[in-house]
């Protein structure tokens, strides 16, 4: 990263300040995945994450915040917050509120890139669908017939792997 683009670590969101400084620059710089491994992260039951649970919730939920207030919409915490711990419990009625958040932060958005952007709202998408499995075959209509649904020949057999012929009967 150049220099000129370093933004100081805010202590307010600690233990998450390195997730903090990623969420604030991926609004004014553009990402790009590298296709080589350059890092490892190590996890561990002595790392940060591990020992003080409580406070990286909080400065995760503050961050949210942050970057939903950012692109102007009024925060709804709880369905965003699930979105990334999708429950295996999930019901009809919360992937259609995960659709209309989903949607809703598309259509709110005025600083990511909207074409990266739609492509990890569609990841989001397709993973907790898939997810939801206690909803069988259902889980596939829904996200099949979604305007977030990008349906390629991977996803489909991910779907009919965990499904199987019971998701193409409709």
């Amino acid at each position: 990263m150049r220099r000129s683009l370093w933004e100081p670590y805010r202590s307010e969101f600690e233990p998450a300040e390195d997730y903090d400084l990623w969420a604030r620059l991926a609004a004014n710089s553009r990402f790009v995945i590298l296709r080589d491994l350059l890092v490892t992260y190590r996890d561990h039951q002595f790392g940060v994450s591990n020992r003080f649970p409580e406070k990286m919730e909080a400065a995760v939920k503050k961050i949210h915040r942050f970057q939903l207030e950012r692109l102007g919409v009024v925060p709804q915490e709880e369905i965003h917050r699930r979105l990334s711990v999708w429950p295996a419990d999930a019901t009809t009625a919360d992937l259609r509120a995960a659709e209309t958040w989903l949607l809703q932060l598309l259509t709110a958005n005025q600083i990511y890139e909207p074409d990266s952007l739609k492509r990890v709202v569609e990841r989001i998408w397709f993973t907790i669908c898939l997810d939801s499995w206690i909803l069988g075959p259902e889980a596939f209509w829904i996200y099949r017939r979604s305007g977030l649904a990008a349906m390629t020949p991977m996803r489909f057999w991910q779907f009919f792997r965990r499904f199987g012929r019971r998701a193409l009967q409709s």
